[in-house]
C-alpha cells in the first residue's frame, strides 16, 4: 500500500477529469488505498480534483505546484512528507500543448514546452528521490503525451 502518492497534474483542466490519463492512475491508486496529493499550478482544477477524490471516499489533499520551479518542487515534497511522513510514488504528468509547426514555433514557445515537459520531470524526480530513499524505496512514473508519437 502507498502511504503517499504525489500526482503532478498541471495538465488537468476538465470539470470531469476521469478521462485524463493521470486521473486514471489516481483512481487506481485510490482503489488500492493510497493517499493522493494533487499538485497543480491551476488551483481551481487541483482543488476540484482533490475534492472529487474525497467525495468518492478517497484520501487526498491539494498543493499548488509550478513544475518549472525547483523551489516550488521542494516546498511541495516537503508539505507532502510533513503531512504523511513519507513519499512512495511520484507521477510526473504535467503537460501543455503548442499547436504550431516548427516554422511557426518561437524560441519562447519552445523553451516553455521544454520547461514543462523535460525540465519539470527532472526537477520532480530530483526532489522526490531523497524522500523515497528515506522511505526505503519508491516509484517514479513519467506520463507522456500521444503527441510524442504523432508530432
Amino acid at each position: 500500500m502507498f502511504d503517499a502518492y504525489f500526482l503532478n497534474n498541471r495538465g488537468l483542466h476538465s470539470p470531469k477529469p476521469v478521462f485524463e490519463p493521470g486521473f486514471s492512475l489516481v483512481v487506481w491508486a485510490v482503489v488500492l488505498g493510497a493517499v493522493v496529493v494533487v499538485a497543480d499550478i491551476d488551483e481551481e482544477s487541483g482543488k476540484l480534483t482533490a475534492q472529487q477524490i474525497q467525495d468518492g471516499g478517497g484520501k487526498a489533499m491539494f498543493i499548488r505546484l509550478d513544475v518549472t520551479s525547483e523551489v516550488s518542487w521542494a516546498a511541495a515534497i516537503e508539505a507532502t512528507v510533513a503531512r504523511y511522513s513519507r513519499l512512495d510514488v511520484l507521477v510526473n504528468n504535467a503537460g501543455t500543448a503548442s499547436r504550431a509547426d516548427v516554422e511557426g514555433t518561437t524560441l519562447e514557445m519552445w523553451e516553455e514546452q521544454m520547461a514543462v515537459h523535460s525540465t519539470a520531470t527532472f526537477l520532480g524526480t530530483k526532489a522526490a528521490i531523497p524522500e523515497m530513499r528515506r522511505a526505503g524505496g519508491g516509484s517514479i512514473i513519467n506520463v507522456s503525451s500521444i503527441f510524442g508519437l504523432v508530432g
